[in-house]
């Protein structure tokens, strides 16, 4: 069993700059927004920072909105988990922004830029402890003051890239429909200023496509009767294909390779963005405010 859910972005930051009369300006028009919607203000420690939770659908659909300046550059930001807002509430934030001007949020998403982007995709049945991911370290990890045992990592936190698959079902921030599920394994792309406008993410290429996911027993019966081989595939197992191929670096290649050419049956990576273009109009709000075409 690998069924998997439809792929979706699970959080997004969009950034548009702004000129300074643009960004003294707009702080009067947030202090009035918060107070509207009841949200919260506060200048941030550094005095620049003005921030904004924002909630228009409830308490599901919280919209982080952010008037900030780094160094010279001042900018708005919008920062939400798309699953969560309803086509109401993107109607709500396109009213709300309208004061905003070119930095509202319709207008965001034809002349902002996506800053963080994560994108996933949600496999009912599997779990961590079956598979093995090359490209990664492997470590826990700590949310809040839970640990989350059994998550993969490629690359570090700070990348433009960081890919991490972890058991959804028992993570702590999951959701009472994502606990429902016996196993539910999540691999996730983070994108971090990935240089593309919202309105044209229906076009991203699929993240995915250099993640080798390998069935741990598998990958082990087609290493043969190398014990060496065996022995770096336990060692990529327990500290992470890193260590493993420092320790062995002539498996390097031949571990990669078999990788490679051996991935679980259930990914298939080329076919997980086959409804993006879709899922980016309807999560972002594009179909209901007609922006753009994707």
């Amino acid at each position: 069993m690998g069924l998997r859910l439809n792929t979706k972005i699970d959080r997004v930051a969009m950034i548009t700059t702004l000129s300074k009369a643009e960004f003294n300006n707009n702080i009067l028009w947030l202090q009035g927004l918060v107070k509207t919607y009841k949200g919260r203000y506060r200048i941030g420690k550094d005095g620049w920072s003005h921030r904004a939770c924002i909630r228009f659908d409830g308490k599901k659909g919280a919209v982080h909105i952010s008037v900030e300046r780094y160094f010279s550059s001042r900018f708005l930001k919008y920062e939400f988990k798309p699953q969560c807002m309803s086509d109401k509430a993107f109607l709500e934030l396109d009213l709300a922004t309208d004061d905003f001007g070119k930095a509202g949020y319709r207008s965001c998403l034809v002349h902002g830029a996506i800053s963080y982007l994560e994108i996933a995709a949600d496999f009912v049945g599997r779990n961590t402890s079956e598979i093995l991911i090359f490209r990664p370290y492997v470590n826990a990890t700590v949310d809040g003051s839970k640990k989350v045992i059994n998550t993969y990592y490629l690359g570090s936190r700070k990348s433009a890239r960081t890919t991490v698959a972890y058991n959804r079902g028992s993570h702590p921030g999951a959701t009472p429909a994502e606990k429902a599920w016996s196993n539910l394994m999540r691999v996730e792309v983070r994108l971090r200023r990935p240089k593309i406008a919202p309105v044209d993410l229906g076009a991203l290429k699929t993240p995915f496509a250099q993640v080798h996911v390998c069935d741990f027993e598998s990958l082990k019966a087609k290493a043969g009767d190398d014990p060496m081989a065996i022995e770096v595939l336990n060692a990529c197992r327990m500290a992470g294909s890193p260590v493993a191929f420092s320790i062995h670096p002539k498996y390097r290649k031949p571990i990669m390779k078999l990788a490679a050419s051996n991935h679980a049956p259930w990914w298939q990576p080329a076919n997980l963005m086959n409804k993006w273009q879709s899922t980016v109009a309807r999560q972002l709000g594009m179909d209901v405010l007609g922006v753009g075409q994707v």
